[in-house]
């Protein structure tokens, strides 16, 4: 029988943790507890199939067995401490970091001291003697004497958190220190020492407004106070805008101290009513369709924060329009959006754009349109008023570069702008090509596109850009173009042929530099010796 099948899997154990099937459990005696308690740390969802973890007092020891069922020697090593002794069933090499079982035996009473607060010691098992292969590791975070009952910011858990679900976690939740208008933004925590063991209830837990015009208190919806004290070790804090802020944006940052000492620092946007209506640069949409995503849109306080849960309304601004948009739309039942998973019922995660559209007739053309949502006082805010605009499809284009001439390395950018038969820019919706039936053509010596160009590419309010790396060789070129979905003889569009030149940038001097030079230099003496001659005459 193979080694392989003739043991099962070493196993690493806690003096506290009792496991399953081949799992040992070494003699309660480990040393180096927390004060008057006589635990030596707590191995942490350890088992069978998991790797564990501890925590010790610097020069507290962790008692392990590791059991065996076959004639296979194992063995057991620590980094970041060492192995002080060992019961029976093996020995311990002169430097204690190596533990051998001896054949056929299970190794009880293994004792592993840590050795410096700050320094994880880290144990691990392997399946033989010269086996490469670990089994188990127990991860040792090694502390200072005398941490018992003293705050540990990396072992304790203050974060913000959605009001409905109030538990503490080792980061914020993402979004919830958003809050709505109006809302309520909270902050809960479970106060640690370094051996994860909860502080006192005599603790002092002390939170304040630091900055902003909000309030703090130990119940939701809090209408005073700048400062309160929480329970220890658990709590939370719940914070809202003053009443002199209501309806405006304000941030606000909550200090929390423990024991008189500042232990965290926490940040709340709150959000202000809707003040203003925002939207993207519109496209163009496709007579006879309807139109999505033409742009983007959100609701925004007077800070410029987006606002979740706003409803819009858009509409055409003159009803005769209707004959070119028949109707404004917008994604999401008409309410701005939010950030997808961190809806929660009492604060307001951050805002995402919401696309907004409209349904194009038979007819092109440009018509204004604008968005609105009620005010709270009986009237309306108002988005800026833009052009809805539909037109068809592709009936010419054009194509140039954006400099006629290029030096090896350039970018150069192909601009193809595409027009209805109405002289209007195409609509978005147009593609480059149709695959199968009408590919496209485009080609050029010396040019590598930095993103091929494909069939299913749109246009661009009527413009699509290409982009290429310009080539070594110089000369001029002609760049071959064809569209052939869009090639139609009743508006003569067909191929294209786009020029440009590829030169070699250099600055050596020429022939004719250096003739020109010397021309120069040979008048320059010339005349300095006529000068010469001159002065000597008159001596």
């Amino acid at each position: 029988m193979s080694t392989k099948t003739n043991f099962k899997r070493i196993a690493l154990v806690a003096v506290a943790a009792l496991g399953a099937g081949v799992l040992s459990v070494a003699p309660a005696s480990a040393t180096g507890a927390l004060s008057g308690t006589g635990q030596t740390g707590v191995i942490v969802a350890y088992d069978n199939s998991a790797d564990g973890t501890a925590t010790l007092v610097v020069g507290g020891t962790l008692t392990l067995g590791v059991a065996l069922t076959s004639e296979v020697v194992n063995k057991v090593t620590v980094s970041g401490g060492t192995f002080t002794s060992i019961t029976s069933g093996g020995s311990v090499d002169a430097a204690g970091t190596t533990a051998s079982s001896a054949a056929g035996e299970a190794i009880v009473g293994l004792v592993a001291k840590a050795a410096t607060a700050g320094t994880n010691m880290v144990i691990k098992s392997y399946a033989g003697p010269t086996s490469g292969t670990v089994i188990d590791t127990i991860t040792v975070t090694v502390v200072a004497a005398g941490v018992s009952g003293v705050f540990s910011a990396a072992k304790s858990l203050i974060s913000i958190v959605d009001d409905n679900v109030r538990t503490p976690a080792a980061a914020d939740v993402a979004y919830a220190n958003i809050v709505a208008n109006g809302d309520t933004g909270v902050i809960s925590y479970t106060m640690n020492d370094a051996l994860v063991a909860t502080l006192p209830t005599t603790t002092i837990v002390y939170a304040s407004v630091a900055s902003g015009g909000c309030v703090i208190g130990l119940a939701d919806a809090p209408t005073a106070g700048r400062i309160v004290v929480g329970e220890s070790p658990t709590d939370d804090l719940y914070v809202a805008q003053s009443a002199a802020f209501e309806d405006l944006a304000t941030t606000c940052v909550i200090d929390i101290e423990v024991a008189g000492a500042k232990v965290a620092t926490k940040t709340f946007i709150f959000q202000g009513a809707v003040a203003s209506i925002n939207y993207t640069t519109p496209g163009r949409g496709a007579q006879s369709a309807t139109n999505t995503a033409m742009a983007y849109i959100t609701a925004n306080d007077a800070a410029g924060n987006a606002i979740a849960g706003v409803t819009l309304t858009g509409a055409i601004v003159n009803a005769a329009d209707g004959t070119v948009v028949s109707a404004v739309t917008m994604s999401n039942s008409n309410v701005t959006k939010t950030d997808a998973g961190t809806i929660n019922a009492f604060t307001s995660p951050a805002a995402v754009p919401a696309s907004i559209g409209w349904n194009c007739t038979a007819v092109v053309g440009s018509v204004p349109v604008r968005f609105s949502t009620p005010n709270g006082t009986g009237g309306f805010i108002y988005s800026a008023t833009f052009n809805a605009t539909c037109s068809g499809n592709p009936a010419t284009y054009t194509a140039s570069f954006d400099k006629a001439s290029y030096v090896p390395g350039d970018i150069a950018t192909l601009t193809i702008t595409a027009k209805d038969s109405k002289g209007n820019l195409t609509n978005d919706a147009a593609t480059l090509g149709t695959a199968s039936t009408y590919e496209i053509a485009i080609a050029g010596s010396n040019l590598t596109a930095v993103a091929a160009p494909t069939n299913a590419d749109t246009f661009t309010n009527g413009v699509k850009t290409i982009k290429y790396i310009v080539g070594s060789t110089t000369g001029s070129y002609q760049l071959s173009l064809n569209l052939p979905k869009w090639n139609t003889t009743t508006y003569s569009q067909s191929a294209l042929a786009v020029a440009y030149k590829i030169a070699t940038s250099t600055t050596a001097t020429t022939n004719e530099d250096v003739l020109k030079a010397i021309v120069s230099l040979i008048a320059s003496i010339n005349k300095q010796i006529a000068l010469l001659q001159k002065a000597l005459l008159k001596k």
